[in-house]
Order: C-alpha cells, then structure tokens, then sequence
C-alpha cells in the first residue's frame, strides 16, 4: 500500500482517534498509521500488557516517536474514571466509584482528597505516556436513572458533582494530562446504556439548566474538552446530542459558549451503530453539527471507512472541509497544551 495519500483524506483522519488491536500495533496498523497520520487514538483494556495491571510505556513512547507530526505531538487517550471505567488496573491508582469518594468527609476535606487523587492518576498517566484522560464524568445521576452512569456521578445534587468532579478534573490537570467533561448535556437521568442501545433523556428544558447542565456551566471554562452523550434530549431536538446541531453549536458553543474541542462519545456504540445509516455518514453528520472529533472506539477497518467517507466529503463540500480545517486548529491548539516530551516518563509531583 503507498503512503501517498490525498490532502483531504490527510485532513480527516486529524478528526478521528480510533484504537489498536493489542498492547502494540501489528504491520496492517503501522501501515495505516504510516499512511494516514491521524492526531491520536484511544487506548483500551487490550493494549495494556498483563490485563491492565503494566503500564503501556513502550507502546505509547512507540506511537510518539513514530507518528507525531513536526507541530502536533501524536495524542494518546483513555478511560480512567476509576471505579467501573477504568482501562489500568492495580497497581494504578483507583479511588474507587466517583460516587463513594471521601463522601463521610466535609465538602473541603472532599475537596482536597479528591483533588489528591486526580492528581496522582494524572501524573501515573503522563508516567506512561498519556496525555488526554476522558474523565471526569459530570452527569447529575437521577433516581430512577440506569446504572449504566450510577455510581460513575459523583452525586445526585448538581452543586456536589461541580465541587467533586471540578476537584478530580484539576487534579488531573496538576497531574499533567488533559481532562473531558462527560456527557454533555447531561445522562444522568438516562433510562438505558448507550452502549447497549438508543436512549431517550426526556427531561424539560427547565431541568436541564437547573440541574443536568449546572456542572457543565460552571466547569467549560477548566476543561479542554466536553464529550458529547448519544443519548436523544426530545427537549432540545429529534437525534442524538452526538448528532445535533442545536445541541453542539447551539447550546455548548453559543449559548455555553465552549471554544475548546467537542469529542463524540464512541461512534461504534449500539446507540449510534444500529441505526439504519451508515456509520461514515453519521460521522460525517456529527462534524457537520459541530464536534471536532469523532471516536471510532472498535474495528481498524472502522476507523478506514470513516477517514475516507470524511475525506470524500470534504472533497465535495467547501463549507464542511473550512469546518474541519477549523477542527484540525481546535486539537492543534489543545496538543500545544500537553506537557513535552523530555517530561513524559517522570512521575509529575
């Protein structure tokens, strides 16, 4: 396969993190990293060695070196809420379910805790070479709600999830990676697990302002990053929040007014696939409505498909390659934020 590769197709795979097959890329991922030099992907429970419980070091100090363009490092990604959402196992730090963290202490001593814990899971990541944490999650949990967001809240008072999440995202963010607010706008009150199937969050648009969207408000100015949830808000339109344009441009950008980088939640998810519609089209819909980048979480032939169906857009519309030039400048701008390469493999105190 030749490395040459067209602008455009160049372009879209700046928009698009996907993942590897195992704990390092086999010579099928070298040559699509080789030819498609996407920004960054997403690491999983599978490529970490020994189920979770090493550090990916060599694979992260490998995609670096390899892959990071002269003016954007190559972005590393995960999932490490703590609790149920967590891609490193022990010896890495895990405080536990956000929900149970230091809850019988007052609210400064919670405070400080939690802070303490974010950034000791930030440093441990930047020890192994992450930049970008996909946490904290600032969904308000409503009863009855799925569990599928449970104990992920850090509480069921919109104020006490600001003060715990806002002191976990810092304590990343002293810990040297980057955080992502999830799951905008708000899943909470979600009766079904995106990841299972479609979901619908029927909540009034009085709710949302007054409880679901308060830690978004008051954190968006932190964060470089808000992750956007599949779930349908009837309240706000007809698709998912990872689909709508009055959701992203008109509630997160204009009326929030959020100028950081918009990330879909995983466009594999069953949320989002089992639609009748093709997934490249529905990721192409989702930049068009706004975010900035798409996860395409499972499938190296997933993640292809959907730089090309990107790319052949952009070849077509004018208006949507200037928006994804746009995009590209988003996460430019965000990578300049990550700490440089002589500190990554030190522990960040």
């Amino acid at each position: 396969m030749s490395n040459m590769i067209d602008p455009m197709m160049r372009l879209a795979a700046k928009v698009i993190f996907g993942s590897l097959r195992s704990i390092s890329p086999d010579a099928e991922e070298i040559n699509f990293l080789r030819r498609f030099r996407p920004s960054g992907l997403t690491l999983f429970r599978r490529n970490i060695p020994e189920s979770g419980h090493t550090l990916p070091t060599e694979l992260c100090h490998f995609l670096r070196q390899n892959f990071s363009d002269q003016d954007q490092e190559f972005m590393i990604a995960i999932d490490q809420e703590g609790g149920r959402v967590r891609r490193l196992a022990e010896p890495f730090p895990d405080p536990g379910p956000a929900m149970l963290i230091a809850q019988e202490l007052p609210e400064a001593d919670q405070k400080q805790q939690i802070f303490n814990w974010g950034k000791k899971v930030g440093a441990e990541l930047v020890r192994a070479g992450i930049q970008i944490n996909f946490a904290p999650c600032v969904d308000v949990f409503c009863s009855p709600g799925h569990t599928s967001i449970g104990d992920r809240s850090y509480s069921t008072d919109p104020e006490k999830v600001t003060l715990r999440a806002g002191a976990f995202m810092h304590g990343l963010h002293k810990g040297g990676v980057l955080s992502c607010l999830k799951h905008f706008p708000g899943q909470g009150a979600a009766r079904s697990d995106t990841h299972l199937e479609s979901c619908e969050a029927d909540i009034p648009v009085d709710t949302l302002f007054q409880r679901d969207l308060i830690p978004f408000r008051k954190l968006l100015q932190f964060s470089p990053m808000v992750m956007l949830s599949h779930c349908i808000y009837p309240a706000l339109d007809t698709k998912e929040a990872s689909l709508s344009g009055p959701v992203i441009q008109g509630l997160l950008r204009k009326k929030l007014g959020f100028q950081g980088v918009v990330v879909t939640d995983d466009m594999t998810m069953n949320a989002i696939s089992q639609k009748n519609t093709d997934q490249g089209e529905l990721i192409v819909e989702s930049l068009t409505q706004g975010a900035d980048l798409a996860l395409v979480c499972k499938g190296l032939e997933n993640w292809q498909s959907a730089i090309e169906a990107v790319g052949k857009e952009a070849e077509k519309s004018p208006a949507f390659h200037a928006s994804l030039l746009k995009s590209a400048e988003r996460l430019r701008a965000m990578s300049r934020q990550l700490k440089p390469p002589h500190v990554q493999g030190q522990i960040l105190v």
